[in-house]
C-alpha cells in the first residue's frame, strides 16, 4: 500500500442516516461530495472509505461513478486504485457484505440509522453494481480488525475519561463501560440509544468521542492516517494548498472533475514537487507559513526582483500575506515567528532565499504545464 494512504472517516452517516460529511451547517450536496474527494485524491497517494459508504449513501455513489477509473487503477496504471471501499476478508464483495450485514441489522427498523440508511439508498442493489464494475479490482482488505480495535480503544477512551476534557460524565462514563462490557460488538447508534441518556449534552459528547474512536479503529485496520488525526489530511489545509499553487481554477468548475484529469494532475512533475513540500510540513504553523508563502509568491509581481534585493524584503512580503490572512499576529503567528528568524544570520538568509525561489519556479512551471490540460474556459 501507498505510503501516503487517508482514512475518510466523515464519509459516512450520522444519526439521522444522512451523510455525516457536513457544508457549513448543511448536508453537503453531491457536487461538495465529488469534491472532497477529488482534493483528498490529488493529495493523497490513496484515499480509502469504508466498504459500506456507497451503499449507505447514494452521494458517495455517485461520486464513485464519476471517479470510477480511479477506483481502478492509479496515474502510472498500476494496479492500485486510488481510491477504495476497503472490505475485509470475511466478505468475498460489497453484495457479500450488506446481505450479513442486513442480517446482523434485522429486526431494528428504521430506529437504527444504519439500517434505515441502507434501505434508503438500495443498499443491495448498489453493492451489486460494485461488485460488477469492481470484480476484477484489488479493492485493498482490512489489515486488522476494527470491532478488536473499536472496542478496546472506546474502553480506554472510557476508563481514562476526564470529564472536564471530553464532556462525558463519570456517571456515563460507567453506564457505557458496563454496555460495552455486556456487548460482542459495538454499534455506535445502539450503544448511545441503549442508554437512554436524558441530557442532550450527555448524549453529544459520548456519541462525538465514540465516534472518533470508531474512525480511528478504521484508520488503524485499514492501515492509514485517519484525516482527523494529521494537520496534513485536513481539509481546511488541503483547499489552502490547492488555492495557493494556483490548482482552485482547474476544480472549480464540477464539470471538470473526472478520473482523467485528476491522473493528468498527478503526474504533472512541477505538482508532485509541490505535493512534496506540502507533506515537509509538521504542523498547522508549518501549513500556514507555507500556503501564505506560495499564495504571495504566485499573486505578486515583485517577487523575481524582491528575491534579487534581500532575502529580508522577501520576508516583508510573505507578512503582508499573513497580515492580509489576519494570521500573522494572532494565535497562529507561528509561521511568522519561523520567518522572523531566518532573516538573523546570513546562513539562513540564504536557505530562505533559495527556498522562496524554488517555490516561485515550481509554480510558475506548474501553470505552464496545467495550461493545456482543458480549455481554459472557466
Amino acid at each position: 500500500m501507498p505510503v501516503r494512504s487517508v482514512y475518510l472517516g466523515h464519509i459516512d452517516i450520522g444519526p439521522d442516516a444522512k451523510l455525516e460529511l457536513r457544508s457549513q451547517h448543511a448536508d453537503a450536496t453531491d457536487d461538495e461530495v465529488l469534491l472532497y474527494l477529488f482534493r483528498y485524491g490529488l493529495v493523497a497517494d490513496q484515499v480509502l472509505m469504508q466498504g459500506s459508504a456507497p451503499l449507505k449513501s447514494h452521494k458517495v455513489l455517485l461520486s464513485y461513478l464519476r471517479l470510477l477509473e480511479a477506483f481502478k487503477r492509479n496515474e502510472n496504471h498500476e494496479a492500485i486504485p486510488v481510491f477504495a471501499f476497503v472490505l475485509s476478508d470475511e466478505a468475498e464483495g460489497y453484495t457479500e457484505y450488506i446481505l450479513d450485514r442486513l442480517h446482523i441489522l434485522r429486526g431494528t427498523g428504521n430506529a437504527n440509522a444504519e439500517n434505515a440508511a441502507y434501505q434508503m439508498n438500495n443498499a443491495i442493489d448498489a453493492a451489486k453494481q460494485l461488485d460488477a464494475q469492481l470484480s476484477m479490482v484489488n479493492v485493498p482488505r482490512r489489515k486488522r480488525s476494527v470491532s478488536k480495535a473499536f472496542r478496546n480503544g472506546q474502553l480506554a477512551l472510557l476508563r481514562s475519561n476526564d470529564p472536564k476534557n471530553s464532556g462525558i460524565s463519570l456517571e456515563t462514563s460507567e453506564r457505557a463501560i458496563e454496555k460495552v462490557n455486556d456487548s460482542e460488538q459495538i454499534q455506535t447508534f445502539k450503544l448511545i440509544s441503549s442508554l437512554n441518556l436524558k441530557e442532550a449534552d450527555q448524549a453529544r459528547a459520548l456519541y462525538q468521542a465514540t465516534r472518533n474512536r470508531y474512525r480511528q479503529a478504521n484508520a488503524l485496520g485499514i492501515g492509514a492516517m485517519s484525516s482527523d488525526d494529521s494537520p496534513v489530511w485536513a481539509p481546511s489545509h488541503i483547499t489552502r494548498f490547492l488555492d495557493a499553487i494556483g490548482l482552485q481554477p482547474w476544480i472549480s468548475d464540477i464539470r471538470h472533475l473526472t478520473a482523467e484529469l485528476l491522473f493528468k494532475i498527478r503526474r504533472i512533475e512541477s505538482y508532485r514537487a509541490l505535493r512534496e513540500e506540502y507533506f515537509n510540513a509538521q504542523s498547522d504553523a508549518d501549513l500556514v507559513e507555507l500556503t501564505t508563502m506560495l499564495r504571495n509568491l504566485r499573486l505578486n509581481g515583485k517577487v523575481l526582483s524582491t528575491v534579487r534585493q534581500s532575502p529580508g524584503a522577501l520576508a516583508a512580503l510573505v507578512f503582508e500575506g499573513l497580515n492580509e490572512l489576519k494570521i500573522g499576529y494572532k494565535s497562529l503567528n507561528k509561521a511568522g515567528e519561523l520567518i522572523t528568524k531566518t532573516v538573523f544570520s546570513d546562513l539562513a538568509d540564504e536557505h530562505f532565499a533559495k527556498r522562496c525561489y524554488r517555490l516561485h519556479s515550481l509554480v510558475e512551471q506548474l501553470e505552464r504545464e496545467t495550461s493545456g490540460l482543458m480549455p481554459r474556459s472557466i
